[in-house]
């Protein structure tokens, strides 16, 4: 089970994630607008363009730590706010300094992915499937172990004493129980999209012009539920590169997920999509809770391998 933390850690990383994104990543979406574009970086300098493409050395700019410093930000007064409530409430044990390097692993995941979807939106002019979509696990992977150093840092700093800690000596808590019934639901819902109204009638993964859900995402996550099962047959001797993929690969669905329901409530969406968004996720309408927790969950499991 989670920490007593747990919710308060989680309302911040989710508030973050709001301020991170309306502030300083959803603004270059408009970068193709016509209207003069500009933006603050971390360190105060303006990035301002009007007239040219997202080319070169601007969409350089942009993928050049431009957001990391933001999440190196967050990653700091996350951890100390973790350390702050830990004091205040006798609750300094590892557990919920784990939840909070989980949490902002995934922010950060949300971070790139974002930036990915908006990269592909402006350089594909209108029709971004006309070009690759970026791929920023490089960049995801660099601020994970400036994350997982962050960390173990603090962890290391806590007192050693279980009763200093606030640690019931006979807990065996890990950060893996409970992903195994996360994993059932998730499984249990991409089941139902493969055979029911979104696959019509054929037992494989919807193609991207049915569902408007990428097929490999789909089978990409179905691969990942399978491998994290293998894992969890000896949880302490995990592959942590096997799990973060396998997380990286939950956040790629759940990002669809969430513009799925967007687009439908715009109306932009195809007719099989239309049915996905008001029929397979009526039906599952926690599936994209089920996804962040079984992320959370799979990031807390490789701070506990790898610190």
């Amino acid at each position: 089970m989670a920490s007593a933390l747990f919710p308060l850690l989680q309302k911040f990383s989710r508030d973050e994630w709001v301020k991170l994104d309306r502030n300083k990543i959803t603004p270059w979406a408009f970068f193709n607008s016509g209207w003069p574009f500009e933006i603050t970086d971390f360190y105060g300098r303006t990035i301002a363009s009007q007239g040219f493409e997202f080319s070169g050395s601007i969409r350089d700019l942009f993928w050049h730590r431009y957001i990391e410093p933001f999440l190196e930000e967050i990653v700091d007064r996350g951890f100390n706010e973790t350390l702050r409530l830990a004091r205040d409430r006798s609750q300094l044990r590892r557990e919920p300094f784990e939840e909070m390097g989980g949490q902002l692993i995934s922010l950060s995941g949300l971070a790139f992915r974002r930036m990915a979807d908006i990269d592909q939106r402006l350089r594909g002019k209108g029709k971004p499937k006309s070009v690759l979509l970026y791929d920023p696990d490089r960049e995801l992977s660099e601020v994970s172990r400036f994350i997982q150093r962050r960390m173990r840092a603090e962890i290391e700093m806590l007192p050693k004493s279980g009763v200093d800690m606030g640690v019931d000596e006979g807990s065996s808590w890990h950060p893996w129980e409970g992903l195994s019934d996360k994993l059932d639901k998730i499984q249990g819902a991409l089941d139902a999209l493969v055979v029911g109204p979104a696959g019509i009638g054929h037992n494989q993964p919807p193609s991207e012009q049915s569902s408007d859900i990428p097929g490999d995402e789909i089978g990409n996550a179905l691969t990942s539920i399978a491998n994290v099962r293998k894992e969890l047959l000896e949880p302490e001797a995990a592959d942590p590169i096997t799990l973060e993929d396998s997380a990286n690969h939950f956040l790629r669905l759940w990002s669809s997920i969430k513009k799925l329901a967007g687009k439908a409530a715009e109306g932009a969406v195809s007719a099989v999509g239309r049915l996905v968004a008001t029929g397979w996720l009526k039906q599952h309408p926690s599936i994209e809770t089920w996804l962040i927790d079984a992320v959370d969950a799979i990031f807390r499991w490789v701070g506990r391998i790898v610190g």
